[in-house]
């Protein structure tokens, strides 16, 4: 029998319902790719190894989970695409900003 082989990113989407759950009602992607990251380290490891050959793999991934939020189906509204924020490695950069449903 042949092994399915399902992209490491699908995986990590599969967490995002409960993470979205843990953000308070406005929040900035940083803040969620943080919680994401900090919670679930083998899933994003190993999603951020499948952007291993380029040279922002970090950038690459995020960019991916970002739209994969805007386009998923989480009920999110995006207030800002470029609201002003530190990423991961405390550089100062630009993320959307998202809002729960009330």
């Amino acid at each position: 029998m042949k092994k399915s082989i399902t992209n490491p990113i699908d995986i990590l989407e599969q967490r995002f319902k409960a993470i979205i759950k843990r953000m308070p009602k406005e929040f900035k992607f940083h803040r969620f790719v943080r919680t994401l990251a900090r919670l679930h380290q083998h899933e994003y490891i190993d999603s951020l190894v499948h952007f291993e050959g380029l040279k922002q793999p970090f950038r690459a991934l995020h960019a991916e989970l970002e739209r994969r939020l805007h386009t998923g189906s989480y009920r999110l509204a995006l207030v800002n695409s470029k609201e002003p924020s530190e990423d991961i490695f405390g550089t100062q950069s630009h993320c959307g900003k998202w809002r729960k449903p009330s």
